[in-house]
């Protein structure tokens, strides 16, 4: 039978068809109601301005996803749907999938869907997507600001998921925008906060501020353009005119207290703060207790109290000895009936509120005792002054005490991917509010796996398909009221998972280990309970037990001699599953050790002598041998032999230039070892010389000096003129106050007495009794200039005279 072709179409009655909403940072899942084949390719395509690129392919050889979306989106091969995460405003846009089935002609795929989310991802983060066209009607735009103010009634940041039916025309376009975060619910605590008149009110931010951030706090009036407060940039603050004393802010948290509280300071609050990756962005509404009727008369509303507590409502408006004052009550069903009337310095009281009751006659405050639940309602006063009548009307509500907050599970064992579990968190109290931490961390639920089912006392969090960071915790539930938050206990639930992949340390060792080192491999592999592990080495057994193998326990059986694969086997009493590690592959090698140079015991005689050096280990396997004298490399020559293995080495004959330290370098793959040996060749005297001065004056000393080449040293023996000069036998010959008879032939006589050879030289020494130079040059010019001096005086006195003579 031939293939089936199919081809799967958006259904044109489908009323989820766009804009799809989502968070910046967030995650979106696009799903289909089309049925996905075994066999189908799914093909994820997204429009960037006008050209269709490829967000991601699922094929039966697996999943690929382009360099863009790369670690942010995923197709499920159960049903093809496009999960993103780590959203950004460059994902607004219009996307369309492909299901390509089996088809008659092979190889060539035919158009299965094109289901396209068009106008694109609309950011509604304030100030991030700037230049993004908005396709939300003016309508639709204020639906969206008014889930963003009221917060008690938003308690996670959810998002819509598009459902696609089949058809067979052309695909439907729809929209997919990101929205914000229902009113901080990312890096600021739930609202509204409630915080009293004249009072003050700090906003906490649950984002990590670093000396990097930028934050900007604003205050957002529903009928106006939002408010800047403060902005603090690179450690600098600068807060705005208006709240100038206003307003105090924490550097190092993010922290905005606002101080003495009017009616005008309730509101939304919003932060932003500027990262090196991008903006973050809450709100936060801000009620100052009391509410808005009778603003002249009576502070804003509701007023909270404590069941068994007493509440006084204060008047803002002064009352005169000439008012007449009129308090009632309603419960909200009934008509209002009265409590308390003032009347010409008159004071009733109704029988209902006698001993429940008092009246303050010199500013008209009003205070209930011993409150009780049916004390909950709406309070109205009266004023009638003699220019009219002045009316005000406050709620109140009075509190039963937070108490026993409780999380139990519907399991007791939870395995990763396989359970869902229920947390449900009971509580005593009025008009509670739940919140549910991870330690410190309030947990955000994405209405898909986690889910909230609020009731009046109780919140149940579900968790579907549980991951192993989901309970990590400990978890804890927070209940709350406007003046009373009360924490559960720690509640600790583990999840079963694992073993997953496991590795061997260090993954690659080297192809040798040295024997008897500290060496060993470490197996691990996340896994709770933490998994047991068995090792094998090729297809044995190793008795070990544990995640650690020791090259002492490989050796002790008998392992490691040859090169062979060590795995490591993982598995988890609980989930039942094992996994084996990649294996490891080495041998174990015995280290140098014992290294010596041995050579010849007999004299070395340059030109007569033969020496054969030879260097050996007493352990270890040696596989290169490097030879040097005096730090160089000894290289092979007519003289030079070294043996196959360079074991030794045969020098013949010796030469003085042989003289030196000689070195042998065994280097195997896990260390080596060198030693050293000391060659001496005798030889010589050669190159005798005498040096000295040739000429001296009496009593004049001199120095004679007889150098030459030779190992080892040679007797000295010094003559004049063929006559041995007793006691000279050193190298160095001194004269002191030379004579006469100091003149003559100096030899110097050496003797080697390992070689037996003998060398000599002379010089010829003249000591003179005075020793001639001539006229200096300084000299030869006195006495020409004198006698010109003497000329030129002469010529002077002849002339003089002849000019006496008549």
């Amino acid at each position: 039978m031939s293939p089936v072709h199919q081809r799967y179409c958006v259904g044109q009655d489908d009323e989820s068809t766009g804009p799809v909403e989502a968070i910046m940072g967030g995650n979106v899942t696009l799903k289909l109601l089309v049925e996905k084949q075994k066999n189908d390719m799914v093909i994820w395509n997204f429009r960037d301005k006008d050209d269709w690129i490829t967000v991601a392919t699922l094929r039966d050889s697996g999943l690929q996803v382009s360099d863009r979306y790369k670690g942010r989106a995923s197709i499920d091969s159960s049903n093809g749907y496009l999960s993103l995460s780590f959203l950004n405003c460059d994902d607004s846009g219009d996307y369309s999938f492909n299901i390509i089935g089996d088809c008659f002609v092979p190889l060539v795929a035919c158009l299965a869907v094109i289901a396209v989310l068009s106008a694109g991802f609309l950011l509604l983060l304030y100030k991030i997507c700037n230049g993004k066209t908005s396709r939300t009607s003016n309508k639709e735009q204020s639906n969206i600001q008014e889930r963003q103010y009221e917060v008690s009634k938003c308690k996670d940041c959810v998002y819509d998921t598009l459902n696609l039916t089949t058809m067979d025309e052309d695909p439907i376009y729809s929209t997919l925008h990101c929205r914000r975060c229902c009113a901080g619910q990312r890096i600021l605590r739930d609202g509204p906060m409630d915080a009293y008149l004249d009072g003050h009110v700090t906003l906490e931010v649950f984002y990590k501020i670093t000396p990097d951030d930028d934050i900007i706090w604003n205050y957002r009036n529903e009928t106006s353009e939002p408010v800047n407060i403060l902005i603090y940039r690179r450690g600098k603050l600068l807060v705005s005119d208006t709240y100038k004393g206003k307003v105090s802010y924490d550097a190092n948290n993010g922290y905005l207290t606002v101080h003495s509280l009017k009616p005008r300071d309730r509101g939304p609050y919003e932060v932003i703060v500027l990262t090196s990756t991008g903006m973050k962005t809450g709100v936060i509404k801000v009620s100052v207790i009391g509410c808005c009727a009778g603003e002249d008369v009576l502070p804003d509303g509701p007023v909270d109290a404590n069941l068994g507590g007493n509440v006084t409502l204060t008047v803002l408006s002064k009352i005169t000895s000439d008012d007449d004052v009129l308090w009632n009550y309603s419960d909200g069903t009934s008509e209002p009936v009265n409590i308390v009337t003032y009347r010409r310095e008159k004071l009733l009281i109704t029988d209902a509120f006698k001993n429940k009751c008092s009246f303050n006659s010199t500013n008209g405050y009003l205070t209930v005792h011993s409150l009780k639940t049916e004390d909950s309602g709406d309070y109205e006063i009266n004023i009638l002054t003699s220019t009219g009548t002045k009316t005000g009307g406050i709620k109140v509500r009075v509190l039963e005490p937070v108490s026993a907050v409780v999380i139990k599970s519907d399991l007791t064992e939870v395995f990763e991917h396989n359970s869902s579990v229920s947390l449900t968190c009971s509580a005593k109290g009025s008009f509670l509010k739940f919140t549910w931490f991870n330690k410190t961390t309030p947990i955000s639920v994405d209405g898909v796996r986690l889910t909230l089912k609020e009731e009046q006392s109780s919140s149940k969090l579900t968790i579907r398909n549980v991951l192993r960071t989901d309970l990590v915790g400990p978890i804890y539930c927070e209940a709350k009221n406007a003046l009373q938050q009360v924490k559960s206990s720690p509640f600790n639930l583990t999840v079963f998972y694992g073993p997953d992949s496991v590795t061997i340390k260090p993954t690659k060792p080297g192809q040798y280990i040295q024997s008897k080192s500290d060496f060993n491999l470490t197996c691990s592999s996340p896994s709770e309970p933490p998994a047991t592990f068995t090792w094998y080495y090729n297809k044995d057994k190793i008795k070990v037990t544990g995640p650690v193998l020791t090259l002492k326990t490989i050796e002790e059986q008998g392992f490691g001699q040859k090169e062979g694969d060590y795995t490591c086997w993982a598995q988890n009493s609980k989930t039942m599953h094992y996994v084996v590690s990649s294996a490891v592959k080495f041998s174990v090698m015995e280290a140098i050790s014992g290294t010596n140079i041995t050579g010849p015991t007999a004299t070395l005689i340059a030109g007569n002598s033969t020496a054969n050096l030879s260097c050996q280990a007493t352990a270890g396997k040696v596989m290169e041998r490097i030879w040097r004298k005096d730090g160089n490399p000894l290289a092979a020559s007519s003289r030079v032999v070294f043996s196959d293995d360079k074991s030794s080495v045969l020098i013949t004959p010796v030469q003085k230039e042989d003289n030196g330290k000689y070195s042998c370098q065994l280097k195997n793959p896990v260390n080596e070892e060198e030693a050293s040996y000391a060659m001496i060749v005798s030889y010589g005297p050669e190159s005798v010389k005498v040096e000295g001065k040739k000429e001296i004056e009496v009593n004049d000393g001199v120095k004679l000096t007889c150098s030459f080449e030779s190992i080892p040293l040679p007797n000295i023996t010094w003559k004049l003129n063929d006559t041995v000069i007793k006691g000279k036998t050193a190298a160095l010959l001194i004269i002191q106050n030379a004579t006469y008879k100091d003149s003559g032939t100096y030899k110097c006589e050496t003797y080697n007495v390992i070689t037996g050879k003998k060398a000599t030289a002379d010089l010829f020494l003249s000591v003179k009794e005075e020793i001639y130079d001539g006229l200096s040059d300084g000299a030869i010019a006195g006495i020409v200039i004198a006698c010109l001096v003497a000329v030129g005086a002469l010529i002077g006195v002849i002339y003089y005279c002849r000019g006496k003579v008549p």
